[in-house]
């Protein structure tokens, strides 16, 4: 597994802004398979 808010903006984190962090996540996963 590798993952950690160093990989997100931290304005997201700060500002709450869960479903912008699930969508790139979903998108990253994406591109994995």
């Amino acid at each position: 597994c590798v993952g950690g808010s160093w990989m997100l903006d931290s304005e997201w984190i700060k500002n709450g802004d869960w479903a912008r962090i699930q969508e790139c996540t979903a998108e990253a996963l994406a591109l994995l398979d």
